[in-house]
This record gives C-alpha cells, sequence and structure tokens, in this order.
C-alpha cells in the first residue's frame, strides 16, 4: 500500500511527525524502563544482530575450503611463454605443476632412513613410498640435506656417565644367549678423552669399568651422532640396533652369527623377504667405499626399524641422560 505523503498545511501548530510512528504518550513514556532491567531483551536482540550479519556474509558464492591465495609471482620468460603456449588457463596450469611438485617433495618426506657406520663413514639406506635406495654418507652432517619422515641409527643415542644403560643390558636379554652383540660402556665423559690410556685413568679415577680399545674407536661417530640428535631431535632420528631387528625378523630367534655364511645368508633372506629387491646391485656399489656386505645389511636393518618403530626397549619410561636424551634402543 502507498504512503500517503504528508502535508504541513494539515499541521499549522504541530511538529512535523510520521503518521506511521507517533509520539510516545505520557503514560507510554511513564511504563518505560532501561534495557538493563530485562537482560532477556539484549540477549535477543544481540543474537537477531549476528543471524542478521550472517545472512549478510553467506550472499553470494558459499567460500571454499581451501581458497586460492593471490600473490605477485615473478617468473622467467620462457616459462611464461612455454605456458601461455598452450592457451588460456595457463596459470591454472603452472599451480597444477608447482601441486605436482609439492607431493613429490612430501613423498620423499615420508622416506625412512637407516644408518649405519664403517671405517669412511655411514651407509644409509633410504625407503619409502618412492623406492629404496642405497648412499654412503661422509660425514652423518649429510643427512640434513635429506627429506626424511625419521630415521634410526646404530650407535648410542642417550649417554649415561656410568656407562651400564638399562636400554642396552634389557637388549642383551632379548638375543640371548649372543648378549655380546650388544656392548655396553658408553658414557658421556669418554668424548672428552683424547686417547684410550686417558679414558682408562679417567675410569680408575671414577672407579668404574675400563673403556675397550674397540669402545673407543667408536667415539668420533659416538661424537658426531650426538651432536645432531642434540640438534634435530629423537623424534626424527632414533637409536636402533640391527641384531634386535633381525632378531623380531625371525619370528624371535636368536640367528647365527654374520660373521658366518648361514648367518649373513639368513639376514639377506629375512631382508628379501621385506622387499629389498636390489642387494646384488648394492653389494657390487659398495666395492672401492671400504663398507662389508654386513654393513649394508645392517643399514637395511635400521631402515626397518626407523619405518616400523614397533617395539623399544625399555617400553616405557626411559631414562634421560644429562642432556635430556632418552636412552632407548627401537627395533
Amino acid at each position: 500500500m502507498k504512503k500517503k505523503p504528508i502535508n504541513l498545511d494539515d499541521y499549522p501548530e504541530h511538529a512535523v511527525w510520521d503518521p506511521d510512528n507517533p509520539p510516545l504518550t505520557d503514560e507510554q513514556l511513564r511504563r518505560m524502563r532501561p534495557l538493563r532491567e530485562h537482560p532477556e531483551l539484549l540477549t535477543g536482540l544481540l543474537e537477531a544482530s549476528a543471524k542478521l550479519r550472517a545472512q549478510k556474509a553467506a550472499r553470494g558464492r558459499p567460500p571454499l575450503e581451501h581458497p586460492k591465495i593471490q600473490v605477485t609471482l615473478r617468473l622467467d620468460e620462457e616459462i611464461v611463454k612455454a605456458f601461455r603456449e598452450d592457451g588460456p588457463g595457463w596459470q591454472s596450469r603452472i599451480n597444477e605443476e608447482l601441486k605436482k611438485t609439492v607431493n613429490e617433495h612430501r613423498a620423499h618426506d615420508m622416506s625412512y632412513i637407516g644408518l649405519d657406520g664403517f671405517s669412511r663413514g655411514w651407509v644409509a639406506v633410504q625407503i619409502g613410498s618412492h623406492g629404496r635406495s642405497i648412499d654412503f654418507f661422509e660425514n652423518i652432517e649429510r643427512l640434513t640435506s635429506v627429506r626424511f619422515q625419521r630415521a634410526a641409527i646404530d650407535i648410542p643415542i642417550g649417554l649415561s656417565d656410568e656407562g651400564n644403560r638399562a636400554c642396552d643390558i634389557e637388549a642383551r636379554k632379548l638375543i640371548a644367549p649372543h648378549q655380546s652383540r650388544v656392548f655396553l660402556g658408553a658414557r658421556r665423559w669418554i668424548l672428552d678423552c683424547t686417547s684410550p690410556a686417558q679414558a682408562n685413568q679417567e675410569a680408575r679415577r671414577r672407579r668404574q669399568k675400563g673403556v675397550a680399545v674397540q669402545l673407543f674407536c667408536l667415539k668420533p661417530k659416538i661424537a658426531e651422532a650426538d651432536k645432531l640428535v642434540r640438534r634435530m631431535g629423537q623424534d626424527k632420528i632414533i637409536e636402533t640396533h640391527p641384531e634386535l631387528v633381525f632378531w623380531r625378523l625371525n619370528n624371535c630367534r636368536p640367528l647365527p652369527s654374520k660373521k658366518t655364511k648361514e648367518g649373513l645368508a639368513l639376514r639377506r633372506a629375512l631382508l628379501e623377504r621385506d622387499g629389498f629387491d636390489d642387494l646384488n646391485q648394492w653389494l657390487q656399489q659398495r666395492i672401492g667405499k671400504g663398507a662389508k656386505a654386513d654393513d649394508i645389511f645392517d643399514a637395511c636393518a635400521c631402515a626397518i626399524a626407523a619405518r616400523d618403530c614397533r617395539h623399544k626397549v625399555p617400553a616405557t619410561d626411559a631414562l634421560a641422560d644429562g642432556t635430556g636424551l632418552r636412552m632407548e634402543i627401537n627395533f
């Protein structure tokens, strides 16, 4: 219904007012109360206001769950030219190519690395959705340039000052009667010693067991790993022991020594059952690098530990060393 226009001549002695909204009477003014006396009305008004704002915001296209972000990007002329040659939509095609690259990098992030030390460095075996590969690192710092989800290393992580770690003792019990395959005695203070003689002198001063030459020869690699793990953290790099992994793969039964043909053949069979089909090629690649066949197999077992990470000793409540590193062995 069309409103009747107001004619000022009809109200010569009164202020102009809207017929649809006449002035309040004295009685109506008397009955008015402050809004604070009726909080339920205030709540209703706020809810109605929020609803109106939401309806206004919902107008137009529905919001995307992952909207594209507008950026200013400088590309080489040849790249732009190549995409434009395929016709309209070349910007979207650039986006798709970048998305493929990101997904490929993510696939590498889901890879797992096993590291086993040898005389000239580290054998590094990588397994994941992209396949399986082997490399030989001169220094463990090389790991920082590789994309991976988790790495497992056959070296003590977390060093007490006494040398008897609970994880080593439990590991030795599991692989009995071959307890000697898990060595004891790694201590943090050994890293500060410059010779076996000095290390044994310090052990006597502390009234501890002596430091074997074999253990002292591992000092550079223990120090190398300790430095990297303290920087990258144990969510990224974990300690393992190949003998525990092979023991698990062999249905928790003892294996012959890896120094025997029988022991080496059994370890190879267990790895091939896990999908390591390139062992012949890898054993050829090691020639001239200083790595032995059992170093290759041990690195493969470490990679399996990094991927599976199913068991560890101790199972719970692992103690931490003075730097905060947990003393535990994963397999």
